[in-house]
């Protein structure tokens, strides 16, 4: 079970850098996280289906169920990313004054 969340958490990993990278270049906006953004809720999206499609099911195994929500998904949609942005954000000249309140 261990080799499988460690796989899924490698390619989790290597999916958000390329991802995240790709989307923020494509968004034009290099002030606000929208690569951030969007892994996070593709990550929603992903655990959701795949918690859906696992219950109760012989589709998917434990070790892949394991794999794709804790190894993929763990790594695919970081808390501590967002967390990062944020205070980034909220730090940078960018930001008009109301935009700052919500963060």
């Amino acid at each position: 079970m261990i080799a499988y969340i460690t796989l899924g958490g490698i390619a989790g990993t290597l999916a958000r850098w390329f991802l995240q990278g790709w989307i923020q270049h494509r968004s034009g906006l290099a002030t606000f996280p929208v690569g951030t953004l969007a892994i996070n809720l593709i990550g929603s999206l992903i655990i959701g289906f795949v918690i859906r499609l696992a219950t109760g099911s012989t589709i998917v195994t434990p070790e892949l169920r394991g794999a794709l929500t804790i190894g993929f998904c763990g790594a695919f949609a970081r808390h501590d990313t967002v967390l990062k942005d944020t205070h980034v954000l909220q730090h940078s000249a960018s930001p008009s004054p109301p935009f700052r309140v919500g963060i």
